[in-house]
């Protein structure tokens, strides 16, 4: 840290101060870097950066399909309505939305028919083809996953372990319970977590879970639910709290077949 005597002093030696200041800023960014390379709970940094760059495609495309804008829902009017029309012309990916923009978009695509993302997931895959991947990553199989065996709603988030984040979600089809145990995408969940209100679990918040190789990865969007909580889920989440696991199902793969 240089410390000036005045503006003009700082103006002045700026051009001296600047190397060494942008060589903190990567020293910074390279022990961040290390230190999410050593952690199990969020993803390596080659990983998060293959992960990112893929939603912000999707993302764009989603945002601009004929799919989504016949989708009747609150987010995908929200997306339809004030994000689309900024990204209509552009290449994909150029603008990067807010997390705000991401969260919206992120519903609006589970809010979509199984039909409609199935459609949308196939035009957006061969875009796809068009964009340069590191060598081994197979992009095009890993959307597919997300689309196919993705779950979105609310959770209730009952433990923090060293190798993710134990969050339950009460299936739709059969009212089971089913326990996952939840990745981030560059900082653990719990961190992120600790922003939102009323830390102290069971904690009931909405988002995504999404396949990613053998891990279950949190879409990268997480906000208090604003939903009632069903009495099935809310008593589940108060026993795993408790100690009681045993009507329980833990998912460790989201891609094997039921």
């Amino acid at each position: 840290l240089a410390v000036y005597c005045s503006r003009e002093c700082q103006k002045a030696d700026w051009r001296t101060h600047k190397p060494d200041c942008k060589k903190g800023e990567g020293t910074k960014r390279e022990k961040e870097e290390e230190i999410q390379n050593e952690r199990e709970n969020c993803l390596k940094v080659g990983q998060s950066q293959q992960i990112l760059k893929t939603v912000s495609l999707l993302h764009h495309f989603a945002a601009i399909s004929d799919e989504l804008h016949r989708t009747d829902s609150q987010m995908a009017h929200i997306v339809t309505q004030r994000i689309a029309p900024q990204l209509q012309g552009m290449d994909l990916g150029t603008r990067i939305l807010g997390m705000q923009e991401v969260l919206f978009t992120w519903n609006a695509i589970w809010s979509m028919t199984q039909q409609d993302r199935e459609k949308m997931t196939r035009k957006f895959l061969k875009k796809l083809k068009n964009y340069q991947w590191p060598k081994g990553a197979n992009p095009e199989v890993m959307v597919a996953n997300w689309m196919n065996y993705g779950v979105a709603g609310d959770f209730a988030v009952v433990e923090h372990t060293s190798k993710g984040t134990i969050m339950l979600y009460e299936d739709e089809g059969n009212g089971n319970v089913k326990g996952y145990c939840a990745v981030g995408i560059t900082q653990p969940l719990e961190e992120i977590l600790q922003q939102l209100p009323g830390a102290s679990l069971p904690v009931y918040i909405n988002t995504g879970l999404i396949p990613f190789k053998k891990l279950t990865l949190c879409q990268g969007t997480l906000v208090p639910s604003m939903s009632a909580i069903s009495g099935t889920l809310r008593n589940a989440a108060d026993a795993y709290v408790s100690g009681e696991t045993g009507n329980i199902t833990m998912v460790t793969d989201m891609m094997a077949v039921d």
